[in-house]
């Protein structure tokens, strides 16, 4: 458990983090999912798949930061599921400042994640 949430190893290759719906989202607390995904699959590249239920909270640091660049091959690509319209946009704002080298998507259900992840070859396996 970090403070965004529950950050899980589904296979080999598939870090999810089930964000808290009481979390605020801060620039540490991304971090901190970052260094869990290492201990988790160390030197393993995997896709990350971040699921929120409803609107969050969030500090501009947060959304200044491109917090997966140092990542390179290891990350293999990123998905987003949100169901709340404000942090929707907020995540698409996000990735239109860092699109990063992973392909990245923003998803309004779990399993269209799922689904676009395993189309990568990056789900859990």
């Amino acid at each position: 458990m970090t403070s965004m949430g529950r950050v899980v190893l589904e296979g080999t290759h598939l870090i999810v983090v089930h964000v808290r719906g009481d979390a605020r989202i801060t620039a540490p607390m991304v971090q901190e999912v970052i260094r869990t995904r290492h201990r988790l699959a160390p030197g393993i590249p995997v896709a990350m798949y971040f699921i929120i239920e409803g609107e969050l909270d969030w500090e501009l640091p947060a959304l200044q930061t491109d917090h997966f660049a140092l990542e390179g091959e290891m990350l293999k690509a990123v998905a987003v599921m949100v169901n709340a319209p404000v942090f929707t946009t907020v995540v698409n704002v996000y990735f239109s400042m860092f699109p990063g080298h992973m392909p990245h998507k923003v998803f309004s259900q779990v399993e269209e994640g799922y689904a676009w992840l395993a189309g990568l070859g990056a789900a859990a396996d």
